[in-house]
């Protein structure tokens, strides 16, 4: 496993030079940009600004990124996979500087992430069987590996489930969980043993694993919410919620989410995992009876309210509102065009007046990520039609109910120079984008963050 961050300080430049330097405490100016659209292994140069090169170790650009959690004011996490690898990204200064966090990926993989940035991975097998289409295979055992808060690498692997002690005959039968992060370096998933899900518990210090918990009832959804982890359950019609149990302690009472209505999908809806994180905040997108609704829950509290029609899963998401793809069509538009809508965390919508982007005529493949800001909300749109692609920035200031004209952020005609995008991440003041591009005059791509502080506005290295 290795780790790597990479930092552009006069330090850090006398002591890889092995250079003397008067002003150690100055910042060594960054190198200047590449001309538009091209890209060198330290900076990128976008349509809208430049971005900072993250060194090449830490992530492979085949890296398909999963979640972002932005966890406080500096700290945000990345995770993803890239062929037979998982990956985390750390940053504790606001996405200047990154730790990777790597190991082996097996058939499946799972991270879990606390509160304070502590990781936990939980990668196994599936069991060789027949399964629907949309459904998983058994998950038959687990390998755990962990990273306190402070850590600079992954520990491990070592053997989280099925065990001689107290896990015998255990399985994840629906296929997919994930593991929680509690405190005093306790992790734990829910696994199945016949008719009685149990959470079980690992302690990352090593030593024999504490005894499981049998849990009561049916539909537990086998995923944590919130920051510190809290337990759903789907009962009848309700979602119902509690804190996540630490190992010896029994199940607290359960209460009902405000608002929040279930069906006999709900569960599964649930157990894919959040949508979206932000701070102590988890997302998700829940349809019961062809209304959509959002769950949200954190570790003190926890709410549910309608949102407008549409099928998209992907949507953003900050600590004062979501945005969310909707398949409405607007007043002015002559065809089904893609809109997005702002939602406060009190459930009050915006009702767009314009679409944010603009439709390529041809028939094109695209995917729009989005954030919400303190005015507004910010998008990015990328679009594929044969070698022609291109990618875009919608902007709201007022609250997500106009939108400026679309600023480009890169476009071509070829697979040369092309830009992807990896993640959009809201933090408190801050918005990253993740963007992976063609270092020019080389076969080789790499990862570049943007950073804009100004809700949009303006976008540079971080």
């Amino acid at each position: 496993m290795h780790r790597g961050t990479f930092s552009l300080t006069a330090g850090a430049v006398c002591l890889l030079l092995a250079l003397g330097c008067k002003k150690k405490e100055e910042t060594v100016p960054l190198p200047a940009p590449p001309s538009p659209g091209g890209a060198s292994a330290d900076l990128v140069a976008t349509e809208i600004g430049s971005g900072l090169g993250l060194r090449a170790d830490l992530a492979p650009t085949s890296t398909k990124w999963l979640s972002a959690y932005p966890l406080s004011d500096t700290g945000v996490v990345l995770v993803g996979r890239s062929l037979e690898r998982a990956i985390a990204l750390r940053s504790n200064d606001r996405g200047r500087t990154w730790t990777s966090f790597k190991a082996k990926a097996k058939k499946w993989t799972s991270w879990g992430v606390g509160k304070n940035g502590g990781l936990a991975l939980v990668s196994g097998d599936r069991r060789k069987m027949k399964v629907a289409k949309g459904r998983f295979a058994t998950i038959e055992n687990g390998e755990l590996w962990f990273a306190a808060a402070d850590a600079t690498e992954l520990r491990g692997p070592r053997s989280f489930f099925p065990d001689s002690d107290n896990l015998k005959n255990v399985t994840i039968s629906g296929g997919i969980a994930a593991p929680a992060v509690l405190k005093d370096g306790q992790v734990s998933m829910i696994l199945d043993r016949g008719r009685s899900p149990l959470a079980a518990f690992s302690v990352s210090g090593g030593g024999a694993a504490p005894k499981p918990t049998t849990l009561s009832g049916s539909g537990i959804v086998t995923v944590p919410y919130g920051r510190p982890a809290q337990m759903l359950a789907v009962t009848g019609g309700s979602i119902q919620v509690r804190p996540w149990p630490l190992a010896g302690e029994s199940l607290g009472p359960a209460s009902a989410i405000p608002g929040a209505r279930a069906d006999g999908n709900s569960a599964a809806t649930l157990s894919v995992g959040p949508g979206c994180e932000s701070g102590a905040w988890s997302f998700q997108r829940v349809v019961v009876g062809g209304q959509a609704q959002l769950v949200g829950v954190s570790g003190t509290r926890a709410f549910a309210f309608k949102l407008p029609a549409g099928k998209e899963q992907r949507f953003g998401c900050g600590p004062e509102a979501v945005v969310v793809e909707t398949s409405e069509t607007p007043k002015k538009a002559t065809s089904a065009q893609p809109q997005l809508v702002r939602c406060t965390v009190a459930g009050k919508c915006a009702k767009p007046k314009s679409p944010p982007f603009a439709p390529w005529s041809e028939k094109h493949e695209r995917s729009i990520w989005s954030a919400p800001t303190k005015t507004g909300l910010v998008a990015i749109l990328q679009a594929r039609a044969g070698a022609r692609w291109g990618m875009y920035m919608a902007q709201s200031r007022d609250l997500g109910v106009t939108f400026e004209l679309p600023r480009t952020v890169g476009e071509g005609k070829s697979d040369r120079g092309r830009l992807e995008l990896g993640a959009l991440v809201r933090m408190p003041g801050r918005l990253l984008l993740l963007v992976s591009a063609d270092i020019t005059g080389t076969s080789k791509r790499g990862w570049f963050i943007l950073a804009s502080d100004d809700n949009g506005d303006h976008w540079g290295p971080p």
